[in-house]
C-alpha cells in the first residue's frame, strides 16, 4: 500500500468477524471509524495489522493467505471524556463488572447486555442526563463511546461535568409526601382484583426455598427474616377497601408485626398451595422443615408484594441478617432510600394516568391498542384434551436441554445480526407455535423488570409488568427475515413496556374467560441472573424448587442462560411450565425438542425458510408414511 493509503479485507472466522488491514493503519482508530460508521454487527471483532496484504497473481487480495488472528486479551479503550466516564459508570455496574473492565469501544450485548438490563441502563442514562434515551437508542448505540456522542450530540456540548438536574416537573423519588392512605400501583392494582375473585387460589405465590446445609441457628434465622421484614415495608402492608371500594396500603409499623402473623411451625409442607386475603394477611409466610442432615427454609411471597427480581435483594438482606444475628447483633445496613409505596406514588405522577391522552401513558396506551387490535382470543395449538370452561391452573414442568455448542452459536448469532439471545429465542419459539397452531399471527406475553432506576434494585416490590410481543410469522419467510421482525417487535414492545397489563386486557381483550390467559396463552422469558450456592457463617445455602408453579399460562417457556465472566454465554436450558388441563408431558416434550430443532436449523443457515424446517421425528414421520 501507498503511504497514507489502507488496504483491508474482512472474514469470518470460527464465528468471529477479522478485519485484515496494511498500511497507515492505527488498531484502536480502525475500530473507532468502524463503530461510529457501521450497523454493530457489522463492526469487526478483531482487527490484525500486516506489512504487507498478501496479493495473487490478478492483483486481488489473496483472502486464503491471511494468517489466522492471534487472539490475545482483548484491548481496553479508557473513556476520553466527561461523558464517557458517567456512562461507562452506569453500563459497568448494570452488569456487575468493574470499570476498569469495560472498554469504551465495547458493545453492550457483546459484554452480557440484554434485553432487561439495557432497559435499566436507557433509564438510568434517562434520568442522569435528563433525556429520552430508550432501549431502541442503546440498539442503534451500543458502545460507551456511541452512547456519549449521541448524548453530547443533543446537549450541544461536548461534554457533561456532572448529571444534569431532572427540572421541576420530574419530582424525586421519595420527595413526593404520602397521603394516609397511599394508593397501590398500577402493577398491584390487577394482582388486588384477581385476588379477591379468589382469595383462596395459590396462583399469585411466590414460592421459594432454600436448602441449608451445618449448624443452623433456627432462633437467629428467624429474627434475621424479621429484621428484612422490618426493612421493606411492602412486606408489613395490608391493602383494605374505603368506603368507595378503593384499595389502599395499609402499612403497619414494625413494633406491630408480630412473628406469629408469617412464621409456621406446622404444615410448612402446605405453604406454597395456601392463597393469601391481601386485605387481611400480610404477603409473606415462611417455616422450615427439617431433613437428615440439612433443613429447608420455605418463603412464599404474594406477587402483590414482590416479583422475580425481589428474590436477590430479599436473599441478599436475609443472609446478611442472619450472619449479625448469629455474631449476636442487629444488621448494620444503612436504612433504604425509598420505600416501595414511594415509587407507586412516584410512577403514578410522573406516567399519568392511562387515561389521559396527554400523558406519556396515555400516548403509549394508544399505540399498544393499534398494536394488538383485532389480535385472535386464543391461540388454538394442538392439545391433548379439551380445553376446561375453567382452568384449573394445575400444573406440571418438563425440563430441556440445548445441546453443547448451540448456546455459544445463539450468541454469536445475535452479536452478527445486531439482536439479543432472547430475540433469537423468540423467533424460535414463534416459528414453532406458528406451525403447529397453522396461524400466522403469534403473541407472546414476557415479563419485564420495571427496575430502571439504580435506586430500585435494592428493593423488594411488585415491579414487574407483562408485555405482549406480536409477530406476523410468513411461512415463506427466511428465519434471518423473521429475527428482524422479532427485533423490531421486541424493541417497539419494550419501549412502551411500563403500560400496564391490565390495562391492555381492560381495553382489548373482547373475550374474557375462565379457561384462557387474555391476550396471550403462551409466556417465554430468559433468566440471565440466577442465584447461585452462598456461604454465610456455618452454612451453604442453595436455592431449590420450591414446588410447581401454577399454570397462569397454557404454556410459559422459561430459558436459563449461564454467561461466563467475559460475558459470553456458554450454556442454556429449558424449562416449561404447562397446563396439565390440556397437555401431556410427552407432547410438551417434543415442543421443546422442536424449538431446539428450529435454533439449530435457523442458526446453520439464517436464509432457511421458516416454512420448510423439518419439525417432524421419527416416530410421527413413521406415522405420515
Amino acid at each position: 500500500a501507498a503511504p497514507g493509503v489502507v488496504a483491508a479485507a474482512v472474514l469470518v472466522r470460527d464465528d468471529l468477524l477479522v478485519a485484515y488491514v496494511s498500511g497507515d493503519a492505527e488498531v484502536t482508530q480502525v475500530r473507532e471509524h468502524a463503530a461510529r460508521r457501521l450497523a454493530p454487527y457489522m463492526v469487526p471483532d478483531t482487527v490484525v495489522v500486516l506489512d504487507d496484504m498478501p496479493l495473487g497473481t490478478s492483483g486481488k487480495i489473496d483472502r486464503k493467505s491471511l494468517p489466522a488472528p492471534e487472539l490475545g486479551p482483548r484491548e481496553i479503550v479508557a473513556p476520553g471524556s466527561d461523558t464517557e466516564r458517567l456512562i461507562i459508570e452506569i453500563v459497568a455496574d448494570v452488569l456487575d463488572q468493574a470499570v476498569e473492565r469495560v472498554s469504551v469501544t465495547d458493545s453492550f450485548f457483546e459484554i452480557g447486555g440484554h434485553s432487561l438490563s439495557a432497559t435499566r441502563v436507557a433509564a438510568r442514562l434517562s434520568h442522569t442526563f435528563s433525556l429520552p434515551f430508550t432501549v431502541r437508542e442503546l440498539f442503534d448505540a451500543p458502545s460507551v463511546r456511541a452512547m456519549a456522542e449521541w448524548v453530547d450530540e443533543r446537549l450541544g456540548n461536548d461534554s457533561v461535568v456532572a448529571p444534569l438536574p431532572s427540572g421541576d416537573d420530574l419530582p424525586d423519588l421519595g420527595s413526593i409526601p404520602r397521603p394516609s392512605r397511599p394508593p397501590l400501583s398500577a402493577a398491584q392494582q390487577r394482582m388486588w382484583f384477581i385476588n379477591q375473585f379468589d382469595p383462596a387460589s395459590p396462583a399469585y405465590n411466590i414460592p421459594f426455598a432454600m436448602r441449608l446445609r451445618g449448624r443452623l441457628d433456627t432462633v437467629a434465622l428467624r429474627a434475621a427474616l424479621a429484621d428484612v421484614i422490618t426493612r421493606h415495608e411492602v412486606l408489613r402492608t395490608r391493602y383494605p377497601q374505603d368506603l368507595d371500594g378503593r384499595p389502599w396500603q395499609d402499612i403497619a409499623s414494625a413494633d406491630e408485626v408480630t412473628v406469629d402473623q408469617w412464621w409456621c411451625d406446622e404444615d410448612v409442607e402446605t405453604l406454597t398451595s395456601a392463597g393469601f386475603d391481601v386485605t387481611r394477611d400480610l404477603p409473606i409466610r415462611a417455616g422450615i422443615v427439617a431433613e437428615s442432615d440439612d433443613h429447608l427454609l420455605v418463603v412464599v411471597l404474594h406477587h402483590i408484594a414482590a416479583d422475580g427480581e425481589s428474590l436477590r435483594p430479599l436473599v441478599d438482606d436475609l443472609l446478611h441478617a442472619y450472619a449479625a444475628r448469629t455474631a449476636g447483633h442487629a444488621p448494620e445496613r444503612p436504612p433504604l432510600g425509598v420505600q416501595y409505596a414511594d415509587v407507586a406514588l412516584w410512577q403514578q405522577r410522573v406516567l399519568g394516568s392511562v387515561d389521559d391522552p396527554d400523558s406519556a401513558l396515555g400516548r403509549r396506551a394508544r399505540w399498544w391498542q393499534e398494536e394488538l387490535a383485532d389480535l385472535p382470543d386464543v391461540l388454538e395449538l394442538p392439545t391433548d384434551r379439551p380445553r376446561p370452561p375453567v382452568a384449573s391452573l394445575r400444573g406440571a414442568v418438563v425440563e430441556f436441554g440445548v445441546p453443547e455448542g448451540l448456546a455459544s452459536s445463539i450468541d454469536g448469532f445475535a452479536r452478527r445480526h445486531g439482536v439479543t439471545a432472547f430475540m433469537v429465542l423468540h423467533a424460535a419459539v414463534a416459528v414453532v407455535l406458528s406451525r403447529l397452531a397453522g396461524s400466522s399471527d403469534i403473541a407472546l406475553a414476557t415479563p419485564v423488570a420495571g427496575r430502571g432506576r439504580a435506586e430500585l434494585d435494592a428493593l423488594v416490590g411488585m415491579f414487574v409488568n407483562t408485555v405482549v410481543l406480536r409477530t406476523q410469522v410468513d411461512p415463506g419467510a427466511t428465519f434471518g427475515e423473521v429475527i428482524g421482525q422479532v427485533r423490531d417487535t421486541d424493541l417497539d414492545a419494550f419501549a412502551a413496556a411500563d403500560v400496564p397489563f391490565e390495562h391492555l386486557v381492560e381495553v382489548l381483550a373482547p373475550t374474557r374467560s375462565e379457561a384462557f390467559a387474555p391476550l396471550a396463552q403462551v409466556m417465554l422469558t430468559l433468566e440471565q441472573s440466577a442465584i447461585g450456592d452462598i456461604s454465610v457463617p456455618g452454612l451453604t445455602v442453595t436455592p431449590v424448587e420450591a414446588g410447581v408453579p401454577a399454570a397462569r399460562f397454557d404454556l410459559m417457556i422459561g430459558m436459563t442462560a449461564a454467561r461466563d465472566a467475559a460475558g459470553d454465554l456458554t450454556a442454556l436450558s429449558g424449562r416449561i411450565v404447562y397446563a396439565t388441563d390440556l397437555f401431556e408431558d410427552r407432547t410438551v416434550r417434543r415442543l421443546g425438542e422442536r424449538i431446539v430443532d428450529v435454533l439449530t436449523t435457523g442458526l446453520a443457515d439464517d436464509t432457511v425458510v421458516v416454512g420448510d424446517i423439518d419439525l417432524a421425528d421419527a416416530t410421527e414421520r413413521a406415522a405420515i408414511a
